[in-house]
């Protein structure tokens, strides 16, 4: 999908549910994650190396640009991706998330500059869109089911790619008065090109109260797939977040 077919759907979606940006009060946090392995949802994106993740959120009323960028701990690229979502709960108990995105994925490559070889980072270049409903049962467990589809922009790169996954979620587990546990695990299905697999994995974050700093970590199980990657990926990392 070309960047031209994108555009007018961002346009619909601002002119269709933008209507109260005007009137709420501007939002925004950020979130820093280091950890020692770098993952990604599709596995041969993964950077395999420690690593620093960058989430940012700011918006108005429902409507969020949302920047994710990650880098290695060398201080060199990994991926950069820039989200325009919109979050809508229509009840205590029901929300929907949409979204979409452009991202780059960086490799180290050889090139020829004045006949001369040299490694260099260069990007290769996608588009993708989501959709996100959740059910809350309560405020300790939630529902969800996540559909993403992607588009590589770029000749050299995946040309289509699906994500879509199960997703209970187990929030605000009591450890004592202060500290409790976040649990999220999920099952999903990913389809690369005409490669496809199926996994299982779990994310953990243990939290105290009112402090902006947590411990992460993050597992994926691979059941069945054809897609290039580790059969086992993990990691643990530090959060830094604040409103």
């Amino acid at each position: 999908m070309s960047l031209r077919k994108i555009l007018p759907i961002l346009l619909f979606t601002v002119l269709i549910f933008g209507d109260g940006l005007v009137q709420e009060p501007l939002k925004g946090s950020f979130n820093l994650n280091i950890n020692n392995n770098g993952i990604s949802l599709f596995p041969n994106f993964s950077l395999g190396k420690p690593a620093a993740i960058v989430n940012a959120s700011v918006g108005k009323a429902n409507f969020y640009f949302e920047p994710e960028m990650r880098w290695g701990l060398n201080a060199k690229p990994w991926s950069y991706i820039y989200w325009l979502r919109y979050k809508h709960k229509s009840s205590e108990h029901f929300g929907l998330n949409l979204g979409v995105q452009i991202s780059y994925v960086f490799a180290e490559k050889e090139v020829g500059i004045n006949g001369v070889l040299k490694n260099r980072y260069l990007a290769t270049r996608y588009a993708a869109f989501e959709v996100a409903p959740t059910y809350y049962k309560s405020k300790k467990f939630a529902f969800g089911i996540y559909y993403l589809n992607s588009f590589g922009l770029d000749s050299n790169g995946i040309q289509s790619g699906q994500f879509v996954s199960i997703q209970p979620k187990f929030l605000n587990i009591k450890v004592s008065n202060d500290y409790f546990l976040g649990f999220y695990p999920q099952l999903f299905h990913l389809i690369l090109d005409d490669k496809k697999g199926t996994y299982f994995s779990e994310s953990l974050s243990f939290n105290k109260k009112n402090l902006p700093v947590s411990l992460t970590s993050l597992f994926t199980y691979k059941l069945n797939s054809s897609i290039a990657g580790d059969n086992i990926v993990w990691n643990v990392g530090i959060n830094f977040h604040f409103d």
